[in-house]
């Protein structure tokens, strides 16, 4: 069983967590897009990146056609995990070790937080006038529930109105997280993409690492270092480290509580790494800090150039030099790069 007490008293038993875990439906035809995917005419010849989006498509298609359902050992499967390793990777020797320190070296923080979305929207939306996007249309919406998003397609930076206290640092950081890096980055592969051709406006494959990555790196940059997410990032990666492993929900749970997190953190970092049976997405959060701190170490200069679009660093050297230094030099930075 996992945890039963524990789980009996926690949001185990809410419907989200329930629907996320075995949900199965889809909007699209899978098996359609599968075959599609199959036929087309991909060889040695071409692009690792397409070789690569080919490989983590079909892996993908793969993971959402399974049902999705914990075992009963309330372990991954191994036909999930090699689907996870074709989507994401696995985590690194030196990524684990990274984290593990982390943890190690950094006790969780208390925060007041007092202050509520309104007081988040109203700092976004200054943010956004300071840095001239509400000329270009973006703006600050709402929705009930969710995490806060960026909406590159309606240009609004979405902001949850359910019941979550902020203190003003989190704001604050959140303004340079979903501004300066998320938003910068879309508007800037907008402009790239309009100035030259080169397809910068949307999400290249594997981007997430990349993006997430900076947005950290950004945070720490700026003098907005938060502890407490770093922990929950690093937490993550050895959640995801673990179930590679082959360790038990239990085993993972137990873990985290090990390294202090409390049993309400370490049971939401280990039910995301179930999600449908295991999806290891959150490992990504981490290893892009961990790949952005290395390029900042080898190449620092190269840490503007990212902000050009939602490119995944490893295949920005695609179109590095196609982008003319001038239209570099328009890019929107964040404070601390400027």
């Amino acid at each position: 069983m996992i945890k039963t007490s524990f789980l009996n008293s926690h949001q185990y038993t809410h419907p989200t967590y329930s629907r996320a875990i075995t949900y199965s439906g889809s909007s699209l035809n899978l098996k359609n897009l599968q075959e599609q995917i199959y036929q087309l005419d991909i060889n040695e010849s071409h692009s690792q990146i397409i070789l690569d989006l080919k490989t983590s498509t079909l892996a993908e298609i793969a993971f959402l056609q399974q049902q999705g359902e914990l075992s009963d050992g309330n372990k991954m499967t191994s036909e999930v995990l090699a689907l996870n390793e074709q989507m994401f990777g696995r985590p690194t020797i030196q990524e684990t070790l990274t984290a593990h320190n982390f943890l190690q070296q950094n006790s969780a923080q208390q925060v007041q937080k007092k202050l509520t979305y309104e007081s988040l929207i109203s700092v976004l939306q200054q943010t956004l006038e300071q840095e001239g996007l509400t000329q270009h249309k973006w703006r600050v919406a709402t929705k009930q529930h969710g995490p806060i998003a960026v909406e590159p397609m309606l240009k609004q930076i979405i902001v949850p109105t359910s019941a979550r206290y902020f203190s003003q640092q989190e704001i604050e950081r959140l303004a340079i997280h979903e501004i300066t890096v998320h938003t910068f980055r879309s508007f800037n592969g907008e402009l790239v993409e309009t100035k030259t051709g080169i397809p910068l406006k949307h999400k290249w494959p594997s981007y997430l690492a990349t993006e997430e990555g900076l947005a950290s790196f950004i945070e720490i940059q700026s003098g907005y270092k938060d502890t407490n997410a770093l922990r929950k990032y690093a937490g993550r990666l050895l959640a995801v480290n673990a179930s590679f492993n082959e360790e038990s929900f239990n085993q993972i749970f137990d873990l985290l509580v090990s390294h202090q997190f409390e049993q309400s953190d370490a049971f939401d970092i280990v039910w995301r790494c179930f999600r449908r049976g295991g999806y290891l997405k959150d490992g990504e959060y981490w290893k892009g800090l961990h790949q952005i701190q290395q390029i900042h170490n080898s190449t620092p200069a190269r840490i503007k150039r990212l902000f050009a679009g939602k490119v995944a660093h490893q295949y920005f050297h695609l179109v590095e030099n196609q982008i003319p230094q001038e239209l570099y030099d328009q890019l929107k930075l964040p404070v601390c790069l400027r």
